[in-house]
C-alpha cells in the first residue's frame, strides 16, 4: 500500500472525533490526554493530529514549518516514546527529565506515549508524579488500547477520549488513496471501521486468508483432540502472533454484539450469519472470560513466552469455558 501518513490524517479530519478535538483545543485544553481504542493505527494518527492542533498556530494547517516538522517527526518539542515495544520506567524518567527543559521552538512541549497499556505498575506510578504536578507548558498524550491495564490514579488525572470506529465513507477514501485494485466495497465491509484492519487488508492479501482461517478455527473448536492440528494450521500461515490474537478478539467481540442484537456494530459483516449461530453457543459471560484470556496471552507474548504454548493455552481455555459456562 502507498501509505501516506499526511493524506490519511486529512481524511480523518472529517470524523466526529477530530471535531471533538477541535472543540477541546479551542477551549480549556488539558495537560494530559488519554486516547482509547483497540485500533492501534487510529490511536497513532489521532495522537499525532492532537499534537498538531496543540502546536500549530493555525489549528493544524498542514503547511507551516511546525506542521511540516511534526509530519516528518523532527520537531524538537514533540517526544514520542517508547523506543521499544513496551513502556519502561526508563521511558518515564526521560519524560520527567525533558519536561524540566523549556520548549525549543514551540510554546509547549508534548510527549506521546504509545502502547501505554504495556506500562507496568512501577512505570505508571512514576508517571503519576508528573501528572499530579505537571510542569508548565507540558502536555502528555497516552495512547491506550486496553483501559483495564491503566491505574485508576492515572486515568482520573487525564482527559479521556474514547475514539469511535472510522465511518465507512472515510475507510473507503483511505482504501482508494492506497491505489488498491481489488473489490473496494468488500474491503470496506471487511475493515469494519478499523483503520488498522483496512491498512492490513490493502497491504497484505494474506491477511484476509488468515482472518478466514481463524474464524474456521473458532467454528470448529469442539474437542481437545483437534487443538494441535488447528495450532499447526495457524502457525503455517507464518503470521505475527499478536495479529492472530487481535483477530481472535475481533471475532469474539462480534459474537457478543450479535448476542446483544447490535449487528450494525460488528466488524466482520460478511460473516454475519455464522456469527449469529456462534452467538447462540457463546453467552456474554463466556465471551468476557475469553477476551480476558486473550489479554493475558498478549502479556505473555511480551514476556517472550513460547508461542505454541500460548496458542495451545488459549484454545484449550476456550474449550473449557464452553463446557463450564454453557448453561449460564
Amino acid at each position: 500500500m502507498d501509505y501516506n501518513y499526511g493524506k490519511i490524517n486529512e481524511i480523518l479530519k472529517q470524523t466526529d472525533d477530530y471535531k471533538r478535538f477541535l472543540q477541546d483545543v479551542s477551549g480549556n485544553f488539558s495537560h494530559a490526554y488519554m486516547l482509547i481504542s483497540n485500533d492501534k493505527l487510529l490511536l497513532k494518527h489521532f495522537g499525532n493530529m492532537l499534537a498538531h492542533l496543540l502546536m500549530c498556530k493555525n489549528s493544524y494547517c498542514g503547511n507551516c514549518i511546525t506542521c511540516q516538522k511534526l509530519d516528518l517527526g523532527v520537531h524538537p518539542d514533540l517526544i514520542q516514546l517508547p523506543n521499544g515495544q513496551n513502556v519502561l520506567t526508563e521511558d518515564i524518567k526521560k519524560i520527567i527529565d525533558n519536561s524540566l527543559l523549556v520548549p525549543i521552538e514551540s510554546d509547549k512541549k508534548i510527549f506521546i506515549i504509545d502502547n501505554f497499556s504495556s506500562a507496568n505498575v512501577s512505570a505508571q506510578n512514576k508517571l503519576l508524579k508528573i501528572l499530579e504536578e505537571p510542569p508548565r507548558n507540558t502536555i502528555i498524550i497516552l495512547l491506550v488500547d486496553n483501559e483495564n491495564n491503566v491505574l485508576p490514579t492515572i486515568s482520573s488525572r487525564c482527559r479521556k477520549m474514547h475514539l469511535n470506529i472510522v465511518p465507512d465513507t472515510q475507510i473507503r477514501r483511505i482504501i482508494i488513496s492506497s491505489k488498491y485494485n481489488g473489490d473496494i466495497d468488500n474491503l470496506v465491509e471487511l475493515s469494519g471501521g478499523s483503520l488498522t484492519r483496512a491498512i492490513n487488508l490493502t497491504s497484505n492479501s494474506s491477511y484476509v486468508e488468515l482472518s478466514n482461517v481463524i474464524f474456521d478455527v473458532i467454528k470448529s473448536l469442539n474437542s481437545s483432540s483437534t487443538v494441535l492440528a488447528q495450532i499447526n494450521i495457524l502457525l503455517q500461515k507464518k503470521a505475527d502472533i499478536s495479529e492472530i490474537m487481535q483477530l481472535f478478539e475481533q471475532y469474539f467481540c462480534d459474537i457478543l454484539l450479535c448476542r446483544l442484537n447490535k449487528e450494525k456494530l460488528i466488524q466482520n459483516k460478511t460473516k454475519l450469519n455464522d456469527l449469529k449461530k456462534l452467538s447462540i453457543v457463546y453467552n456474554p459471560t463466556m465471551i468476557d472470560l475469553i477476551i480476558k484470556k486473550i489479554y493475558l496471552s498478549r502479556q505473555q507474548l511480551k514476556s517472550n513466552c513460547n508461542q505454541v504454548s500460548i496458542l495451545d493455552s488459549l484454545l484449550m481455555y476456550i474449550l473449557e469455558v464452553k463446557k463450564k459456562c454453557s448453561t449460564l
